[in-house]
């Protein structure tokens, strides 16, 4: 009931990278298509995956979402990276094994990290990243530092680890977490245990929220 766009109840949306299928043919996706899928988190309505959409692109242009460009892009230099081809093929056959789980957690997911994410799954992982909503009706990565947020990350990770048990390609029981939010990760490890290995890059700082969850041990 916390989480909730307009009066709707929010969708966690997860992206998925494989390892495909040798045999796997076709167009790499356009680094712009990351933009089109983010913005649907709001649903399928076209007035807000227009809004959410154009709020994306401006503060990715404009420095604001992408530190590598601090003093933002012009026109036709934006135009080129959203036409920068990845290294994905959507929805690729998978490669004919079970590889282990990433988790992955970020403020802004795919739009930064999707290199990375991109990398890992050609190196035989199956990563499922979701961007952090925390407990707030926040746009996009916008939240409360707050136990509360936390304790919602979790449970996110948590319903994001069963999605991965259902994939016939993926190993949910050798799963980690990754991430500048993988303290996410640490509060999922302490209720369950679910987790071989978490990697975390400056999430320390967030040891009071830690201990302030039902489970913290």
């Amino acid at each position: 009931a916390q989480r909730r766009y307009f009066d709707e109840p929010r969708v966690l949306q997860i992206y998925v990278w494989y390892p495909a299928a040798a045999s796997a043919r076709g167009p790499y996706m356009p680094y712009g298509r990351y933009f089109e899928d983010a913005a649907r988190d709001w649903g399928e309505s076209p007035a807000r995956t227009a809004y959410l959409g154009g709020r994306l692109r401006a503060e990715f242009r404009s420095g604001a979402l992408n530190p590598s460009f601090p003093g933002g892009l012009s026109e036709s230099e934006f135009a080129s990276v959203l036409a920068t081809p990845t290294r994905v093929m959507r929805d690729a056959p998978p490669a004919p094994d079970r590889f282990p789980v990433l988790l992955h957690a970020h403020m802004q997911g795919a739009l930064h990290q999707s290199v990375m994410l991109e990398y890992l799954a050609s190196h035989g992982y199956v990563v499922l990243s979701i961007s952090t909503y925390n407990s707030a009706p926040a746009y996009y990565g916008r939240g409360d530092e707050t136990a509360d947020a936390l304790l919602n990350l979790t449970e996110d990770l948590a319903l994001t680890l069963a999605h991965a048990s259902s994939l016939p390609f993926a190993d949910a029981g050798r799963a980690a977490m990754i991430g500048m939010l993988a303290h996410g990760g640490m509060a999922l490890q302490m209720k369950a245990e679910p987790l071989r290995a978490i990697a975390c890059v400056e999430c320390l700082g967030y040891t009071d929220l830690l201990r302030q969850l039902p489970f913290y041990d």
